[in-house]
């Protein structure tokens, strides 16, 4: 699987990621929109249900785009 867009990515396209589903997804877009695009992934952490663990497990498919 190629890298995502964090910022730019749909709630099927992250579901998809190992660890996430559905509902996290859903999550993620909403803090999102809610408080503008991540700076760096660091940022997950701040997405209520995001440990480091998932954070960890995800950060190899995912980028920080604008």
């Amino acid at each position: 699987m190629a890298p995502i867009d964090v910022n730019a990515a749909s709630a099927s396209e992250l579901a998809q990621l190992p660890g996430i589903g559905p509902e996290m997804a859903a999550r993620l877009i909403a803090f999102r929109d809610a408080n503008g695009a991540f700076a760096s992934l660091d940022e997950l952490a701040d997405v209520a249900g995001m440990t480091p663990r998932r954070i960890d497990s995800i950060t190899p498919y995912l980028i920080v785009g604008k």
